[in-house]
């Protein structure tokens, strides 16, 4: 697709504001969440969601990238490679689910350990069997919406890459949230009359896995993801996981930082995610992975400003998403300020232009240097004959979350400076 940088704007303009709504949507959610007895009761559900949240988007995300991908290369023109296509990514991210959600509960019960909470196997054996079977059903369900928007957007001729990148990223953390805080509460209160229940549950779903793993190592379109995707999914989980040690440190100095990094760290992710799915877009029309690319050859300028100016998609769609960065988290900063209105510390430390500056400014920076990122990345895996769909943006939104997480602190450290 030949696009105009409007062009890309248009299109992406009412999924990104979704997106935005939706994560603070989703962080309101939670809090609400967090009263539940559950929450209180078994901390370790509190640790499990930011790790499954982060695991579970990467899984929609790369699935969106792969189909936007396939739907842009005419792969979706027939009904016979539309069922096999749709198959084997819907296995492929059914059993990437299952395996992320029992990691992530794994993680949760270590770093609980970690601090010393009292862990018992039947807390063990309910927190996995919640995980499990939140991703799994979640991955159902944003897998067959991924299908039905790639679908349409071929339809209505719009390009899949500026639609279904956000709305993965914005329904994903609210159906997830929701479905982990209504599994884990039902399993929490029936764990001590029906153990057996929750361990049938738990069988029935590693039961699974041989299926799935044999659907997705047989489909021709998937089996180089089940052996090349799950590096990308633990390294993304590693720089997550030092992210998050500085966010805990951080959040003891600023308590009203919690409120806006879902949204900073969200939106800094599913811009990179959709320039890292377009980039990865076209390269495969000009051949397969392993095919040597060099920087010249895709258009683009090397040196840090001429990246905006040249006349390639990807440039273009770079100034796109950075033209879309200031209004976009003009509206989500508003969204905020009106969910919690009644928070008034919250109000009073950042309903001013001051921090509004320093907070724009930080987005601005997580963008540009993701975006910057993401360029190189995606060409480099391309060359190491690796799916830049499925490698690529599990690296991006960890750096940004990373990066997302250092920028808010400098911005409300100089915030409480100037």
């Amino acid at each position: 697709m030949n696009e105009s940088t409007w062009e890309i704007i248009r299109e992406l303009m009412i999924p990104y504001f979704i997106a935005g709504i939706g994560m603070v949507a989703a962080g309101s959610v939670l809090d609400y969440f967090k009263q539940w007895k559950v929450f209180i009761e078994v901390p370790e559900v509190v640790i499990l969601v930011p790790a499954l949240l982060g695991l579970k988007g990467n899984l929609e995300m790369t699935l969106a990238a792969r189909l936007s991908t396939q739907s842009n290369l005419g792969k979706l023109d027939t009904v016979s490679e539309c069922l096999e296509i749709f198959g084997g990514n819907m296995a492929l991210t059914q059993l990437q689910a299952l395996v992320v959600g029992l990691l992530a509960s794994l993680l949760a019960i270590f770093f609980s350990w970690l601090q010393a909470n009292d862990v018992n196997g039947w807390k063990v054996l309910m927190l996995c069997a919640s995980s499990s079977l939140t991703a799994s059903l979640a991955s159902l369900f944003l897998g067959l919406l991924m299908c039905m928007v790639v679908l349409f957007s071929r339809q209505l001729k719009i390009n899949p890459d500026n639609v279904a990148t956000p709305i993965a990223g914005s329904l994903g953390d609210l159906t997830t949230t929701i479905l982990l805080a209504i599994i884990s509460n039902f399993f929490h209160s029936s764990i001590v009359q029906l153990p057996s229940f929750v361990f049938v549950i738990i069988i029935l779903l590693i039961c699974m896995l041989p299926v799935l793993t044999w659907i997705s190592a047989t489909n021709k379109y998937t089996k180089h993801v089940l052996y090349s995707g799950w590096t990308p999914i633990i390294g993304a989980m590693t720089i997550s996981s030092i992210g998050g040690i500085v966010l805990d440190e951080t959040i003891v100095r600023y308590e009203e930082l919690a409120v806006f990094q879902l949204v900073f760290n969200g939106i800094g992710g599913n811009l990179v995610a959709i320039q890292a799915s377009k980039l990865s877009t076209s390269l495969y029309k000009m051949g397969q992975p392993g095919l040597i690319v060099h920087y010249t050859m895709t258009g683009h300028r090397t040196n840090f400003l001429g990246g905006f100016c040249c006349d390639n998609l990807g440039s273009k769609s770079m100034r796109a998403l950075m033209l879309m960065v200031v209004p976009g988290h003009m509206v989500f900063l508003l969204c905020i300020w009106t969910v919690h209105q009644n928070d008034l510390e919250l109000i009073e430390e950042t309903h001013n232009l001051k921090f509004t500056c320093f907070y724009l400014s930080a987005t601005l920076i997580q963008v540009l240097i993701l975006l910057y990122a993401a360029y190189w990345l995606v060409l480099w895996q391309w060359n190491l004959s690796l799916d830049p769909d499925t490698c690529s943006i599990p690296y991006l939104t960890a750096l940004g979350d990373f990066l997302g997480i250092i920028l808010l602190a400098a911005a409300f450290q100089l915030h409480t400076y100037f």
